[in-house]
């Protein structure tokens, strides 16, 4: 698992009760015996870079992942051969649920940004599961979660107008980052402006563009990677082109 991984530390105390999202994370609901069970089968790795490769596409699916700190991303080959963004992961989302439906990863995970990552083998948990009814329960409830979260976020970008999904992006990260007790108006683009771009479907000088837009209407400020929201309703203005 760790062959490709050169700047890595591996966690070795207990993962799980100490972490802040252990209310709101895969065991958050589990009974305590269960609970310690599944602590036992938890790796928690630290990456110091981006750009370290969790999992490629098509390679038999060996294990889940959890984003602690930091974030994640997916990325997967488009039919004309380009490669585009097509997942983005913060804390406590799961990676690697996709393949569970044929074994394999049908795309590649990767590091996003300096990022704590617990990495779970699959074989472990659903042997795990086959006596705790608790923790299949569980696992219902968090492909449910995920799916849901993907289909707001689906929405959240069905903008057409590039103002508009950038907005909505922005507002997503807000949200998410002050549902994991982040501070929400003051934070850093999990992903290089290439890569907003992929994920959003535009263009890198369109997404320059309209984040430079946000910054003169006093929306925003930032400088690279770094985003201050200043006015939060203002981005709710700009939902409708040419507002």
């Amino acid at each position: 698992m760790t062959a490709e991984w050169t700047h890595h530390e591996k966690d070795a105390a207990a993962p799980c009760e100490a972490c802040i999202h252990r209310t709101s994370c895969l065991p958050g609901t589990l009974e305590p015996a269960t609970f310690q069970r599944f602590q036992r089968l938890v790796q928690t790795h630290h990456f110091r870079e981006e750009g370290e490769v969790l999992f490629r596409t098509g390679a038999l699916a060996q294990y889940i992942y959890i984003v602690r700190t930091g974030s994640a991303k997916t990325k997967s080959i488009q039919y004309d051969g380009t490669e585009q963004v097509d997942g983005l992961y913060l804390p406590p989302d799961i990676l690697g649920l996709d393949a569970l439906a044929n074994g394999r990863y049908p795309n590649t995970g990767i590091v996003a940004e300096e990022s704590g990552i617990c990495a779970i083998r699959l074989s472990s948990l659903f042997a795990l599961m086959s006596d705790t009814p608790d923790l299949q329960s569980t696992m219902m409830t968090a492909v449910s979660r995920a799916l849901v979260q993907r289909e707001d976020l689906h929405r959240a970008l069905s903008a057409t107008h590039a103002d508009t999904k950038v907005g909505h992006f922005l507002k997503y990260l807000s949200k998410r980052y002050r549902r994991i007790r982040q501070e929400w108006h003051e934070f850093r683009l999990p992903l290089q402006q290439q890569e907003t771009a992929s994920y959003l479907g535009l263009r890198k000088e369109t997404v320059s563009r309209a984040l430079k837009g946000f910054q003169q209407r006093g929306c925003i400020e930032f400088q690279g990677r770094e985003i201050r929201i200043v006015d939060a309703e203002c981005l709710e203005r700009f939902d409708e082109p040419g507002s």
